[in-house]
């Protein structure tokens, strides 16, 4: 696989209801995503990126339902809808910009701040954040106003569900 594909605006939605798998050239550049699987019961249903592959949204990210596996870069806004559920993933926040994040009460897996400028805020309503791990690598990340749930999703798993190493973490409430 050494095509290049480049999608500067619209959505990219993936939404058919079936575990699916992304393989594409590592680093392939998306504008929005959203990951939607159409389902009743979308329990089990995952949208993988194939192993040593990334996907990048150079605008937003948007999990709507399903899970997520795999690495994922948004350089825009990150978006948690109520049914969203978390997955193995790894989502990095990388924009040059100031970011934020939104939750409805959804699921997020494992999430990377590693921005070289810019801030990752809360979205104006965010109230709280359900994520699998958190890891603060480079830049500053203020969280929610109210709780920010961390390592809940998979129980028994021996993970680091919080890493602040460089960057300013700031708590807000």
């Amino acid at each position: 696989n050494n095509g290049i594909v480049r999608f500067n605006s619209g959505a990219t939605i993936y939404n058919n209801g079936f575990t699916q798998t992304i393989d594409v050239v590592d680093g392939t550049t998306f504008y929005n995503v959203e990951v939607n699987q159409t389902c009743s019961d979308c329990t089990g249903i995952t949208l993988t990126v194939a192993s040593g592959k990334k996907v990048v949204a150079t605008n937003n990210l948007t999990s709507t339902t399903g899970a997520m596996n795999g690495s994922w870069e948004v350089q825009g806004n990150l978006i948690a809808a109520a049914a969203s559920s978390e997955g193995s993933g790894t989502i990095t926040m990388n924009g040059t910009g100031a970011q934020t994040y939104s939750s409805a009460g959804g699921r997020l897996p494992n999430l990377v701040i590693n921005k070289v400028s810019g801030a990752v805020t809360p979205a104006l309503g965010t109230t709280e954040s359900i994520l699998n791990t958190f890891a603060l690598t480079a830049g500053s990340f203020t969280a929610p106003s109210g709780i920010m749930s961390i390592g809940q999703i998979n129980p028994g798993q021996a993970l680091t569900v919080f890493t602040v190493s460089a960057g300013t973490f700031s708590h807000n409430n």
